[in-house]
């Protein structure tokens, strides 16, 4: 999964590099399904907020959201989320999925002082 376009295209290539073996999405992570607004100009430092002057509209879907569209709510999954300061809203969003046989990899740069996330979940 990857929200913004030019990062996209680099997704797709490397799955047309490596026979289509896995599934792309051009979508952000959040607590709901929906649009948001990307931006940025480099990879690390893109952000998604509820509406940015100038920012790219991208959608927006919920992990719980993903998974029914996927159909892998019977699957054992093992999720890795880097979600650049929207982890809290993306676990919310997936409070179902947090419910079933699952394994959650979040990576967390440390950079609120207040360890807000790790101490959420």
């Amino acid at each position: 999964m990857e929200p913004s376009s030019s990062n996209y295209a680099y997704l797709r290539r490397n799955a047309a590099l490596n026979g289509d073996r896995f599934e792309t999405i051009k979508s952000a992570i959040g607590e709901k399904s929906g649009t948001a607004y990307l931006s940025g100009r480099k990879h690390a430092s893109m952000s998604i907020a509820d509406h940015v002057e100038g920012g790219e509209a991208v959608p927006m879907v919920s992990l719980d959201d993903l998974v029914d569209r996927m159909d892998l709510s019977t699957k054992r999954l093992v999720l890795k989320l880097d979600v650049e300061g929207l982890e809290i809203g993306a676990m919310i969003g997936g409070a179902g999925l947090l419910k079933t046989d699952c394994v959650v990899i979040c990576e967390d740069h440390g950079n609120d002082p207040s360890t807000r996330f790790p101490r959420t979940f």
